[in-house]
């Protein structure tokens, strides 16, 4: 799908961070990157498919549709609401 929009997906696995939390961004509009974090994935109460929802959560701000962000730096990102129904159906 993210090819077919004539970008590029990278997952950082940034398990060195202590974060309990996970992040879409966009460094150019081609490279669209999820960075995880291994606080995330050393979390006591994380499972195995409770990773891979907030990994598909992240995804879902990349190519879940609308509704968008609105007045953030981020207005090409689909909204919380949007990304958690796109990692909860399609993901």
């Amino acid at each position: 799908v993210v090819s077919n929009l004539g970008a590029r997906l990278v997952i950082e696995r940034l398990w060195e961070r202590t974060n309990v939390n996970a992040l879409a961004k966009r460094d150019t509009p081609k490279v669209w990157t999820i960075q995880m974090f291994g606080g995330l994935a050393r979390h006591q109460t994380i499972t195995a498919d409770g990773f891979a929802l907030v990994l598909c959560h992240e995804l879902g701000h990349h190519i879940g549709g609308a509704p968008k962000k609105k007045n953030t730096p981020i207005p090409w990102a689909s909204s919380e609401g949007q990304s958690d129904y796109f990692a909860t159906l399609k993901c």
